[in-house]
Protein backbone atom coordinates (compact mmCIF):
# COMPACT_ATOMS: atom_id res chain seq x y z
CA UNK A 1 0.00 0.00 0.00
CA UNK A 2 2.85 2.33 0.89
CA UNK A 3 4.44 1.73 -2.09
CA UNK A 4 1.08 2.44 -4.43
CA UNK A 5 0.94 5.60 -2.57
CA UNK A 6 4.12 6.91 -3.09
CA UNK A 7 4.25 6.04 -6.58
CA UNK A 8 1.08 7.93 -7.08
CA UNK A 9 2.64 10.92 -5.16
CA UNK A 10 5.84 10.57 -7.81
CA UNK A 11 3.35 10.12 -10.57
CA UNK A 12 1.60 13.78 -9.24
CA UNK A 13 5.50 15.52 -9.12
CA UNK A 14 6.11 14.55 -12.41
CA UNK A 15 2.77 15.79 -14.26
CA UNK A 16 3.26 18.98 -12.24
CA UNK A 17 6.74 19.16 -13.20
CA UNK A 18 6.08 18.55 -17.01
CA UNK A 19 3.20 20.97 -16.48
CA UNK A 20 5.13 24.03 -15.36
CA UNK A 21 8.13 23.07 -17.17
CA UNK A 22 5.69 23.58 -20.54
CA UNK A 23 3.40 26.06 -19.62
CA UNK A 24 1.39 27.34 -22.79
CA UNK A 25 3.10 24.60 -25.22
CA UNK A 26 1.55 21.83 -26.43
CA UNK A 27 3.81 18.48 -26.86
CA UNK A 28 4.59 19.66 -30.47
CA UNK A 29 6.52 22.33 -28.72
CA UNK A 30 4.06 25.05 -30.37
CA UNK A 31 2.98 27.81 -28.43
CA UNK A 32 -0.38 29.14 -29.65
CA UNK A 33 -0.94 32.74 -29.74
CA UNK A 34 -4.61 34.47 -30.92
CA UNK A 35 -5.27 30.59 -32.68
CA UNK A 36 -1.80 30.55 -34.73
CA UNK A 37 1.37 28.16 -33.55
CA UNK A 38 4.26 28.90 -33.21
CA UNK A 39 7.24 27.12 -32.89
CA UNK A 40 9.87 27.47 -29.77
CA UNK A 41 13.05 26.57 -29.25
CA UNK A 42 15.06 25.61 -26.16
CA UNK A 43 18.33 27.91 -25.74
CA UNK A 44 20.42 27.42 -22.42
CA UNK A 45 17.89 27.64 -19.40
CA UNK A 46 15.30 29.70 -21.81
CA UNK A 47 12.66 29.04 -24.25
CA UNK A 48 11.81 31.26 -27.08
CA UNK A 49 9.57 31.63 -29.86
CA UNK A 50 11.56 30.79 -33.05
CA UNK A 51 9.55 32.65 -35.51
CA UNK A 52 8.54 36.34 -35.73
CA UNK A 53 5.22 37.10 -34.31
CA UNK A 54 2.43 37.64 -37.03
CA UNK A 55 -0.68 38.15 -35.38
CA UNK A 56 -2.77 41.29 -35.62
CA UNK A 57 -1.96 44.89 -35.88
CA UNK A 58 1.65 45.27 -36.98
CA UNK A 59 2.64 46.48 -40.36
CA UNK A 60 4.69 44.40 -43.60
CA UNK A 61 7.85 45.75 -44.48
CA UNK A 62 6.75 49.23 -46.64
CA UNK A 63 3.62 48.55 -46.01
CA UNK A 64 3.31 46.15 -48.04
CA UNK A 65 -0.26 44.54 -48.45
CA UNK A 66 1.48 40.94 -49.49
CA UNK A 67 2.20 39.08 -45.98
CA UNK A 68 5.20 36.99 -45.73
CA UNK A 69 4.42 34.94 -42.49
CA UNK A 70 8.34 33.50 -42.46
CA UNK A 71 9.27 37.63 -41.95
CA UNK A 72 6.47 38.24 -39.85
CA UNK A 73 5.30 41.76 -39.09
CA UNK A 74 6.54 44.97 -37.60
CA UNK A 75 4.83 46.02 -34.65
CA UNK A 76 5.55 49.45 -32.63
CA UNK A 77 6.13 48.46 -28.74
CA UNK A 78 2.77 49.53 -27.87
CA UNK A 79 0.81 47.08 -29.86
CA UNK A 80 3.41 44.70 -29.34
CA UNK A 81 2.87 45.06 -25.11
CA UNK A 82 -0.75 44.18 -25.73
CA UNK A 83 -0.45 40.93 -27.46
CA UNK A 84 -2.46 38.04 -25.17
CA UNK A 85 0.25 35.58 -24.57
CA UNK A 86 -0.44 32.61 -22.67
CA UNK A 87 -0.11 31.85 -18.77
CA UNK A 88 3.98 32.13 -18.63
CA UNK A 89 4.77 33.96 -21.31
CA UNK A 90 5.83 37.77 -21.46
CA UNK A 91 7.55 40.02 -24.17
CA UNK A 92 11.48 39.81 -23.37
CA UNK A 93 12.83 42.44 -21.23
CA UNK A 94 16.40 43.76 -21.13
CA UNK A 95 17.14 40.66 -18.81
CA UNK A 96 16.13 37.87 -20.88
CA UNK A 97 18.40 39.14 -24.27
CA UNK A 98 21.27 39.40 -21.61
CA UNK A 99 21.00 35.96 -20.64
CA UNK A 100 20.53 34.85 -24.25
CA UNK A 101 23.98 36.75 -25.05
CA UNK A 102 25.69 35.32 -22.20
CA UNK A 103 24.14 31.48 -23.19
CA UNK A 104 25.78 32.03 -26.25
CA UNK A 105 29.36 33.58 -25.15
CA UNK A 106 28.94 37.18 -24.66
CA UNK A 107 30.79 38.75 -21.88
CA UNK A 108 31.06 42.46 -20.86
CA UNK A 109 33.21 44.31 -18.43
CA UNK A 110 31.22 47.56 -18.82
CA UNK A 111 27.74 46.03 -19.31
CA UNK A 112 27.37 46.45 -22.43
CA UNK A 113 26.95 42.63 -24.19
CA UNK A 114 27.77 41.90 -27.83
CA UNK A 115 28.78 38.82 -29.91
CA UNK A 116 31.33 37.98 -32.31
CA UNK A 117 30.19 37.04 -35.73
CA UNK A 118 31.18 33.28 -35.11
CA UNK A 119 28.83 33.52 -32.60
CA UNK A 120 26.05 35.54 -34.06
CA UNK A 121 25.72 33.14 -36.73
CA UNK A 122 24.39 30.98 -34.87
CA UNK A 123 21.36 32.90 -33.98
CA UNK A 124 20.62 34.29 -37.51
CA UNK A 125 18.50 32.38 -40.62
CA UNK A 126 20.16 30.36 -43.54
CA UNK A 127 18.17 32.78 -45.75
CA UNK A 128 17.42 35.70 -45.26
CA UNK A 129 20.12 37.87 -44.96
CA UNK A 130 22.10 39.54 -47.80
CA UNK A 131 26.00 39.11 -47.18
CA UNK A 132 25.81 36.55 -44.18
CA UNK A 133 25.59 33.14 -44.25
CA UNK A 134 23.84 32.27 -41.10
CA UNK A 135 23.73 28.79 -39.73
CA UNK A 136 20.99 28.82 -36.98
CA UNK A 137 22.54 26.01 -35.18
CA UNK A 138 20.70 27.22 -32.71
CA UNK A 139 16.96 27.39 -34.03
CA UNK A 140 16.68 31.09 -32.86
CA UNK A 141 16.10 31.72 -36.67
CA UNK A 142 16.77 35.66 -36.39
CA UNK A 143 15.06 36.97 -39.76
CA UNK A 144 16.50 40.09 -41.40
CA UNK A 145 13.25 41.79 -41.41
CA UNK A 146 14.51 45.81 -41.24
CA UNK A 147 12.91 47.83 -39.11
CA UNK A 148 10.82 51.20 -39.00
CA UNK A 149 11.90 54.49 -38.44
CA UNK A 150 10.48 58.02 -38.34
CA UNK A 151 7.80 56.19 -40.95
CA UNK A 152 10.62 55.17 -42.75
CA UNK A 153 11.51 51.22 -43.49
CA UNK A 154 15.43 50.61 -43.81
CA UNK A 155 17.71 47.82 -43.80
CA UNK A 156 15.58 44.70 -45.33
CA UNK A 157 18.07 42.02 -45.68
CA UNK A 158 20.79 43.60 -43.06
CA UNK A 159 18.90 43.66 -39.46
CA UNK A 160 16.82 42.45 -37.10
CA UNK A 161 15.20 44.59 -34.17
CA UNK A 162 13.56 42.39 -31.33
CA UNK A 163 11.15 44.29 -29.24
CA UNK A 164 11.70 44.65 -25.33
CA UNK A 165 9.56 45.81 -22.44
CA UNK A 166 12.63 48.16 -20.83
CA UNK A 167 13.64 51.14 -21.21
CA UNK A 168 16.51 53.18 -21.13
CA UNK A 169 16.48 55.99 -18.77
CA UNK A 170 15.09 58.58 -21.53
CA UNK A 171 12.43 56.43 -21.85
CA UNK A 172 13.78 54.83 -25.22
CA UNK A 173 12.50 51.61 -25.66
CA UNK A 174 15.37 48.58 -26.03
CA UNK A 175 15.61 46.17 -28.79
CA UNK A 176 17.92 43.70 -29.25
CA UNK A 177 19.50 44.84 -32.74
CA UNK A 178 21.36 42.20 -34.89
CA UNK A 179 23.35 43.86 -37.71
CA UNK A 180 25.66 43.92 -40.85
CA UNK A 181 26.60 46.78 -41.46
CA UNK A 182 29.38 46.39 -43.46
CA UNK A 183 28.93 43.32 -45.70
CA UNK A 184 30.17 40.13 -43.57
CA UNK A 185 30.79 41.84 -40.28
CA UNK A 186 28.17 41.58 -38.16
CA UNK A 187 26.72 43.58 -34.81
CA UNK A 188 24.54 42.72 -31.98
CA UNK A 189 23.83 44.38 -29.06
CA UNK A 190 21.06 45.68 -26.81
CA UNK A 191 20.03 49.37 -28.29
CA UNK A 192 17.54 51.98 -28.27
CA UNK A 193 16.81 51.86 -31.85
CA UNK A 194 13.07 51.96 -30.80
CA UNK A 195 12.93 55.76 -29.72
CA UNK A 196 9.67 57.03 -31.01
CA UNK A 197 5.89 55.38 -30.68
CA UNK A 198 5.76 55.08 -34.20
CA UNK A 199 9.16 53.09 -34.60
CA UNK A 200 8.76 49.37 -35.47
CA UNK A 201 10.33 45.94 -34.57
CA UNK A 202 9.39 42.66 -34.75
CA UNK A 203 8.34 40.55 -31.79
CA UNK A 204 9.35 37.43 -30.11
CA UNK A 205 7.93 36.04 -26.68
CA UNK A 206 10.05 33.86 -23.92
CA UNK A 207 8.85 31.76 -21.52
CA UNK A 208 9.25 32.74 -17.88
CA UNK A 209 11.89 31.26 -15.99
Amino acid sequence: MKILFYIGILSVLILTSCSKNNKGVDPSGMLTINGTKYPTVIIGSQTWTSVNYNGPGGVNYNNSSVNDPVYGKLYTYTEAEVVSLPSGWHLPMQSDFTTLLITMGATSTTGYYSLQDTSIVKLISKTTWTNVNGTNSTGFNAIATGFCHNLNFSNFGAMTNLLSSSEFPDGEHMSLQIFEPYGVEMFTGLNSVIPNVTDRGSVRFVKNN
